[in-house]
């Protein structure tokens, strides 16, 4: 199943949603992180998590 998290700052989908989203990658799911703003910092811990963003 395709999961679509969003958010409104990109920091929040590791320190608020990361848990969830690795859990939900790991049982299966393709996992699409999205929020307004691409911050590199971000966009590495995502990729380290093989989540798409």
């Amino acid at each position: 199943m395709k999961v679509l998290v969003l958010s409104t700052s990109a920091n929040t989908l590791m320190n608020f949603r990361g848990d969830m989203m690795k859990t939900m990658y790991r049982n299966g799911h393709e996992v699409i992180a999205v929020a307004p703003e691409p911050e590199k910092e971000w966009a590495n811990k995502l990729n380290s998590l093989l989540l798409r963003h």
